[in-house]
C-alpha cells in the first residue's frame, strides 16, 4: 500500500495559523487582562495611590487593549490572502511590542534602569514632596543622579528634601553638585565647602576627601597644601582610594608638607 507522502508534512498554511490564533484568543486575552491588572497593582503597591498612578493604570489598560484589538484583527488578514512569511512578521512584531512593554515595566518596578523612561516614571509616580521621608527622597535622588539619562535638576530637588530633613548623606551629595555647577544657581565652591563640612560633622566621613580637594585646588577657599594633606589623610584613614591617589600626586609634585595637622 502506497503511503501518502504529504500526510506527514505539517500544515503551516496561513489558514492554519489563523485558526490557531482564533483558538488561542481567549487565553491570550486572559493573559493580557491579568498582566495589565498585575502591572497596576504592583505600581500602586510600590508608589502609592495618587493621580499619577491612576493615569498610569489607564495607560496600561489602553496599551493592553490595543494589543488585544491588533491580535484579534489578524484573523481578518485571511481575506487578503496573506502569505506565510508576512504572517510570521506580523506575529513577530506583536511579540516584540509585548517584550518591550514587559521589559519596561520590570525595569521600572525593580529600578533596573532598562529604559530611559524609568526616570520619568520616578518623577511621575513619586514627585518630590515634603511628605516623603528623608531616606526615600535621598534614594530617589540617587536614581536620578546616575546613568545615561540622569536628570540633575530633579535629583537636586530630591536631595534638597532629604537635606531639609537633616539626612547626613544628602549634604555631601548637594555639595558635590554645587562644586560641579549642577545646580540652578551654578557652581559655588564656598557653598560646597559649607555642605561638605556639615556632612562630615554628621558622620559622612567620605566628605573629608571633598574638603581636602577644595583646599588642594583652591576652590572656594585659599589653596592650602597643608590642610589638603590633612583632610586627604583623614579620608585615606577611612579607606577612600581617591585620597591615596591625590596624596601620591601631591608627593610627586613636591607639595606634601609634614607639619602637624590642626584639629579638623
Amino acid at each position: 500500500m502506497k503511503r501518502d507522502s504529504q500526510s506527514s508534512v505539517p500544515d503551516l498554511s496561513s489558514s492554519t495559523l489563523i485558526g490557531m490564533a482564533k483558538k488561542a484568543d481567549p487565553a491570550f486575552r486572559f493573559f493580557l487582562v491579568v498582566g495589565g491588572l498585575a502591572s497596576i497593582v504592583t505600581t500602586v503597591y510600590k508608589y502609592g495611590v495618587s493621580p499619577s498612578t491612576v493615569v498610569f493604570g489607564i495607560v496600561v489598560l489602553i496599551f493592553f487593549g490595543i494589543i488585544v484589538v491588533v491580535f484579534r484583527q489578524i484573523a481578518a488578514l485571511k481575506a487578503k490572502d496573506l502569505r506565510l512569511p508576512a504572517l510570521i512578521l506580523v506575529y513577530f512584531a506583536l511579540l516584540l511590542i509585548m517584550a518591550a512593554a514587559i521589559t519596561l515595566f520590570v525595569g521600572a518596578y525593580f529600578d533596573a534602569g532598562v529604559f530611559p523612561t524609568q526616570h520619568t516614571i520616578i518623577m511621575t509616580m513619586r514627585p518630590p514632596t515634603e511628605e516623603m521621608s528623608a531616606e526615600e527622597a535621598y534614594k530617589l535622588g540617587l536614581q536620578l543622579w546616575v546613568g545615561p539619562n540622569a536628570n540633575y535638576k530633579e535629583a537636586f530637588r530630591y536631595f534638597t528634601i532629604a537635606a531639609d530633613k537633616d539626612y547626613p548623606s544628602a549634604f555631601g551629595q548637594i555639595g558635590w553638585m554645587y562644586e560641579l555647577g549642577l545646580v540652578p544657581t551654578g557652581a559655588d565652591c564656598t557653598k560646597a565647602m559649607e555642605l561638605y563640612r556639615k556632612g562630615y560633622s554628621k558622620g559622612v566621613t567620605n566628605t573629608a576627601w571633598n574638603i581636602g580637594r577644595l583646599y588642594d585646588i583652591g576652590c572656594g577657599v585659599p589653596r592650602d597644601n597643608h590642610l589638603a594633606r590633612c583632610w586627604y589623610e583623614r579620608a585615606q584613614a577611612n579607606g577612600l582610594p581617591e585620597a591615596t591617589r591625590d596624596l601620591n600626586a601631591m608627593r610627586d609634585q613636591g607639595r606634601l608638607e609634614s607639619a602637624t595637622c590642626p584639629p579638623l
